[in-house]
């Protein structure tokens, strides 16, 4: 697991809010979108990528610890 700290700018991810979104290793390039996580890895043609959701800006997410 790679745990280097990537500095990032999130609102660059603005236009994908509400998405699942695959970046580059680097964080640096979008490399595919969509509204399911299959329609992102559908579209990938590399499996070396992070994949996340992008919240709406007007939201906010608290990890649960249990």
């Amino acid at each position: 697991m790679n745990t280097k700290n990537v500095n990032f700018n999130l609102a660059k991810l603005a236009p994908y809010a509400n998405q699942w979104v695959a970046l580059s290793l680097d964080r640096k390039k979008v490399l595919a979108s969509g509204k399911k996580v299959a329609d992102v890895t559908s579209k990938l043609k590399t499996k070396d990528a992070v994949l996340f959701k992008v919240f709406s800006p007007d939201t906010f997410y608290i990890p649960r610890a249990d």
